[in-house]
């Protein structure tokens, strides 16, 4: 996915509170690399998870896909140092014409 990508993001906090979008300029393919290990599914679809996970450590899930050749989502799910759910971040990222 060469090109330069940028896109919007979104955040909703563990009270369910969605932050208004952001703009996001670099999109980083493999954010959590090497704390977690990618998983290539079907459809294009990728899934970053911890390869393991200590007790009383943060820890992040990420997955995306190239929905087109011009658009990739990606949604993070962040957890805190008990496991309770503490974010969740929703990421939209179009290819800019050259």
């Amino acid at each position: 996915m060469s090109g330069k990508w940028s896109g919007q993001k979104e955040y909703m906090n563990s009270d369910l509170q969605i932050s208004t979008s952001v703009e996001n300029q670099e999109l980083v393919l493999e954010p959590t690399q090497p704390k977690n290990k990618t998983i290539s599914l079907p459809d294009d679809i990728t899934v970053n998870v911890p390869q393991k996970v200590k007790i009383g450590e943060e820890f992040e899930i990420v997955s995306g896909k190239l929905v087109t050749k011009n658009e990739y989502k990606r949604l993070t799910a962040k957890y805190d140092n008990l496991g309770a759910f503490a974010m969740l971040i929703s990421e939209v990222f179009r290819l800019q014409e050259q």
